[in-house]
């Protein structure tokens, strides 16, 4: 074999190899993380202020086996009413995302749901207390 077939193999290899990331970058998924991901950017500056009042006020999240989480309130805010929500969102599946209300039990509430499986979650918990509002997030890996 002479060196113009080796050159005609190696630039055989190359397109082929073109045209197959090609053909693998049309089939990934290029969807948005949110649908009006325009507007809550413009509204960050508010959820800055309630991340910063979350600081001091942390939810302890726990997962407890594949479809439950337990979370803890500070003790401050045991026998206080609380309301809000908390979003799970799965990032590599936007149809397994859900929202639920807040249920503030003696500063504790343990979240188990059919739709919450092994893999990894965010979960979004914003609520307020006295008027006070608060935004969380935590990283949760389900077993």
């Amino acid at each position: 074999m002479n060196w113009g077939y080796k050159i005609l193999i190696v630039y055989l290899l190359f397109v082929v190899g073109m045209l197959t990331l090609v053909y693998k970058c049309t089939q990934q998924n290029t969807e948005l993380v949110a649908d009006d991901y325009y507007d809550q950017e413009v509204k960050y500056e508010n959820q800055f202020v309630k991340m910063q009042n979350a600081s001091s006020a942390l939810v302890a999240c726990t997962p407890i086996h594949s479809n439950a989480v337990d979370l803890m309130f500070p003790s401050d805010f045991a026998n206080r009413a609380i309301k809000g929500q908390l979003t799970f969102y799965r990032p590599d599946n936007k149809q397994k995302d859900f929202t639920i209300q807040l249920k503030n039990e003696n500063g504790k509430m343990q979240v188990s749901s059919d739709k919450l499986s092994s893999g990894y979650w965010r979960l979004t918990i914003a609520w307020s207390c006295d008027g006070k509002e608060y935004l969380q997030e935590e990283k949760l890996m389900m077993p």
